[in-house]
């Protein structure tokens, strides 16, 4: 599937990526240890750059373990994707310091969930006979792409509950946050507490951000599915060669044996 100077690039970028997600892990331990930075944004970093090291090497790890083959401008994306929302977004505070660049991601999280939606429909059924192959592919990348919109939803609240974390983002960035410590109280007095949570903008804040998330990633989806039409025009077969299926060595040796006995 991939081609000798695809494989050097993935190589390269698989490299380049781990070292990045190195240097975010070695920071956020480095935080751990600073007493007067918030413990559990540190253990954020930390804990998404080890998995932000493992998906570096991700082509790889897929062709091992499920006998899957990635493209390299899928696999170019999804690296870029995790840099920007682990790299830039947790170790460099870029969700803090830019309010909008949660909003962004998510956006971008639809696009890159329904691009990889229909490309995984499409190679698993190019084979087979379809009345309606493409309409298929579409419907299918937009579920796909609602559910892992709701899962990553439950993922962030599970974490943020067990380890104390603000990957929800629900907690109010003004004079009563406290770091993101949702172990923690708020900051401020009583009054100001009350006086934030009395107006529609308070006591709806957790629910605007969790629903603005999924909206926003249906957004991405849907601007996905219209990118996606000229494309198909252009190159019907694009999409079909993002993803491959390889065959597992038994059966690859069983192919041969009967070929060799005609």
């Amino acid at each position: 599937m991939k081609k000798k100077p695809y494989q050097i690039l993935t190589l390269v970028l698989s490299i380049v990526v781990f070292l990045c997600y190195v240097f975010s892990f070695s920071y956020g331990i480095y935080k751990l240890l600073d007493p007067d930075y918030s413990s559990s944004q540190a253990t954020l970093i930390v804990m998404s750059s080890f998995g932000g090291m493992i998906l570096a090497w991700l082509p790889y790890l897929a062709k091992s373990i499920i006998h899957i083959e990635i493209s390299f401008w899928l696999d170019l994306f999804i690296e870029v994707f995790g840099l920007l929302g682990i790299f830039f977004g947790e170790a460099f505070c870029f969700y803090y310091n830019y309010p909008i660049w949660d909003d962004i991601l998510h956006f971008l999280s639809g696009v890159w969930v329904a691009f990889m939606g229909y490309c995984l429909i499409r190679s698993l059924t190019k084979k087979d006979v379809l009345s309606h192959p493409i309409g298929m592919a579409v419907i299918g990348s937009i579920l796909i792409s609602f559910s892992v919109s709701f899962l990553w939803e439950i993922y962030e609240f599970t974490f943020d509950s067990l380890f104390g974390t603000n990957m929800q983002k629900f907690m109010p960035e003004n004079d009563l946050f406290n770091g993101g410590d949702t172990f923690s109280n708020l900051f401020g007095s009583d009054e100001a507490i009350a006086n934030f949570y009395r107006d529609p903008t308070g006591y709806r804040y957790a629910l605007m951000d969790t629903m603005g998330d999924m909206i926003e990633a249906l957004g991405g989806t849907v601007l996905f599915e219209l990118v996606a039409w000229p494309i198909r025009n252009k190159n019907p077969y694009f999409f079909d060669d993002q993803i491959g299926f390889i065959p597992r060595r038994q059966e690859a040796s069983q192919g041969e044996t009967s070929s060799k006995s005609i």
